[in-house]
């Protein structure tokens, strides 16, 4: 009995061993996979969107609660090929203060007084292939 529990045993690590190959494959995920997914962060003083897409449509609204009378705005596309992109900011009484319609690579950075709380961000992308970036955060 004894003998047969040495053989299973060595049995069993050479098995063991024999399966153990060194995996030499890395992974590799292709730029593709990151197109059309956006990176969204949403704080009582801070919006940002970054996305890198290619052929995306897609119109999204983020409602916000900003309460500063005042915000600076940053707003970036390169590497447009192809389609448009809009942002708008709208305020609880339904005005827009900040409106773009992006149909070039374009960059903008400024500050802006609101008369009434941030209600929310609509961004609109129509057949975009492209990069943008949009960040909006309240102004002390």
């Amino acid at each position: 009995m004894k003998t047969l529990i040495r053989v299973l045993t060595i049995l069993f690590v050479i098995i063991l061993f024999s399966s153990c190959k060194k995996n030499e494959d890395t992974l590799v995920i292709p730029d593709e996979a990151f197109n059309n997914t956006p990176s969204v962060s949403i704080s009582n003083e801070n919006f940002s969107y970054a996305i890198k897409a290619n052929k995306f449509t897609k119109d999204e609204s983020y409602s916000l609660t900003f309460t500063s009378d005042s915000v600076k705005v940053s707003l970036a596309v390169s590497a447009l090929t192809t389609g448009s992109a809009k942002v708008e900011v709208v305020l609880k009484d339904g005005s827009k203060p900040f409106y773009r319609l992006l149909l070039t690579n374009y960059a903008l950075s400024e500050q802006f007084k609101v008369k009434s709380n941030i209600s929310r961000i609509n961004i609109s992308f129509t057949n975009f292939t492209g990069e943008f970036a949009f960040n909006m955060k309240t102004a002390y």
